[in-house]
C-alpha cells in the first residue's frame, strides 16, 4: 500500500471515529448529568434524570455537552491517527525482524501494543481538556485547581487504564469470534460481540479510572495508597463503584461506532 492510499485510509478512519464520537458523547451526556446530580442527592440516578428533565427540560440533560465534545472528539481523532501510524511502524519493524530470523509474535499481541499505546498517548495529549471539563462540571475555579494541582495530576492511572481496557476487550472479542466463526458476517452478532468485549475492557479499566479521579480532585496521592484507601473504606467492590454507568456509555459508544462505520465506510 502506497503512502497516498494509506493516508486515504487514515482519513476515512478518522472521519468515522469523529462522527461516532460526536454521536456517542451526545447520547451519553444525559447519563453523565444524571450521575453528577445523583451524587449530590440520594444517589438515585433514574430519579435524578427525571428531576433534571422536569426542572430544566431537554436542554438541562445536555448541559456541558460542548465541553464533552471539546474533550473527547480530539482525543478520538488523535487516538485513531496514532493507532494507524504506530501500526504501520510496527509492521515495518516486524518485517525487519523476519529478515533476521526473529520469531513473529501473534497478531493480537501487536494489536494490543498499538491500541494501548494509541489510547494512552491520546489521553496524555488531551488530558488538560479533561481537567477543564471536570472543573466546569464540578464548579471548581480552573485557576485555583491549576495553582494547586497542575495540568496533569491524575493522568498516569488514567493512561495506564488503557492497558487492561484494550487487552481484555481484544481478548474477549477474539475468544467470542473463535467460538462463533461466522459471527462477523452478521451485523447483529458483530454488534453484540463488540458490546460485550467493550464492557469487559471497561470492567478491568474502571479501578484505575476511579483512582485517577480521586488523585486529581480529592487530594489523594499515589496510585497504590489511593486504591488501598478506597478498598479500606468500601471494600474491594468500592473500586468498581459506578461501573454500571460506564457500561451504559460503552453500549452507546459501540453502537454509534458500528453504525457510523456501516454508513461512512467507503466499502
Amino acid at each position: 500500500m502506497g503512502d497516498f492510499e494509506w493516508w486515504e485510509g487514515v482519513r476515512d478512519s478518522v472521519g468515522i471515529a469523529v462522527t461516532s464520537s460526536v454521536v456517542s458523547v451526545s447520547l451519553a451526556q444525559p447519563i453523565d448529568v444524571a450521575v453528577r446530580v445523583a451524587k449530590k442527592g440520594d444517589g438515585n440516578v433514574p430519579a435524578a434524570l427525571w428531576t433534571v428533565f422536569q426542572e430544566r427540560g431537554v436542554a438541562g440533560l445536555f448541559h456541558g455537552n460542548h465541553f464533552q465534545l471539546l474533550r473527547k472528539v480530539p482525543a478520538k481523532a488523535i487516538r485513531v491517527m496514532t493507532y494507524e501510524w504506530s501500526n504501520k511502524l510496527l509492521k515495518q519493524v516486524r518485517n525487519m525482524d523476519s529478515r533476521y530470523g526473529i520469531p513473529k509474535l501473534p497478531s493480537i499481541v501487536d494489536t494490543v501494543i498499538v491500541s494501548a499505546f494509541a489510547g494512552a498517548f491520546s489521553i496524555a495529549v488531551t488530558y488538560p481538556l479533561h481537567i477543564v471539563h471536570a472543573c466546569y462540571v464540578k464548579n471548581i475555579s480552573f485557576q485555583t485547581f491549576m495553582a494547586r494541582n497542575g495540568f496533569f495530576r491524575g493522568v498516569r492511572p488514567l493512561a495506564l487504564s488503557q492497558i487492561p481496557a484494550v487487552t481484555m476487550e481484544l481478548i474477549g472479542y477474539n475468544v467470542m469470534r473463535d467460538l462463533c466463526p461466522d459471527s462477523e458476517k452478521n451485523f447483529a452478532s458483530l454488534l453484540t460481540m463488540s458490546i460485550i468485549a467493550k464492557m469487559t475492557g471497561e470492567s478491568f479499566a474502571h479501578p484505575l479510572k476511579l483512582v485517577s479521579k480521586k488523585i486529581a480532585f480529592s487530594g489523594a496521592s499515589g496510585m497504590r495508597s489511593t486504591a488501598a484507601k478506597i478498598v479500606q473504606k468500601n471494600g474491594p467492590m468500592g473500586l468498581f463503584k459506578g461501573v454500571q454507568y460506564r457500561y451504559m456509555k460503552a453500549f452507546i459508544s459501540v453502537v454509534a461506532a458500528k453504525l457510523a462505520a456501516a454508513k461512512l465506510s467507503p466499502d
